[in-house]
């Protein structure tokens, strides 16, 4: 999918007053733009199969291209471990106090960029949806190195 239809895609998943649902599906997007990352800056992208990777494993190495900064990789981690104790464990949700811990791993100077995504709605699903779009904004920023295509 390309660039374009994963942001008009995120776009429309972000309205959701559900934060289960903004989470998860912001995660695939982030992923999928990870994986055209990759493939555009590997020398060899055919001989990986990036599919086979793990989110934490693609972040890795987007964050070794340094396409993702230091300041930044704390928060995808972050947002991948919540992820995963979504998918672990049964009583793990998206409430108020989960996404006070993922704000506060914003550097400093993004947190007014989040707070800005929020629209002036600085509630819980606010909050959400101004650090997910600040995740995924962060990565289209790195324009150069995606693979601007259109395939499914």
């Amino acid at each position: 999918m390309s660039v374009n239809s994963l942001v008009a895609k995120f776009s429309e998943n972000i309205k959701n007053e559900e934060p289960l649902y903004v989470f998860l599906k912001t995660h695939l997007c982030v992923e999928s733009i990870m994986i055209q990352i990759l493939e555009k800056n590997v020398p060899n992208p055919k001989a990986i199969k990036f599919d086979n990777f793990n989110f934490a494993q693609k972040m890795q190495l987007v964050h070794a291209l340094n396409i993702i900064g230091d300041d930044m990789r704390e928060a995808y981690n972050k947002f991948n471990r919540v992820r995963n104790d979504l998918a672990h464990y049964h009583n793990q949700e998206i409430d108020g106090e989960v996404i006070e811990k993922l704000y506060n791993t914003l550097p400093k100077d993004k947190k007014s960029f989040a707070y800005e995504f929020c629209l002036g709605n600085p509630d819980i699903i606010g909050t959400l949806r101004g650090f997910c779009t600040l995740l995924v904004v962060y990565l289209v920023s790195k324009g150069d190195y995606i693979v601007y295509k259109v395939s499914e």
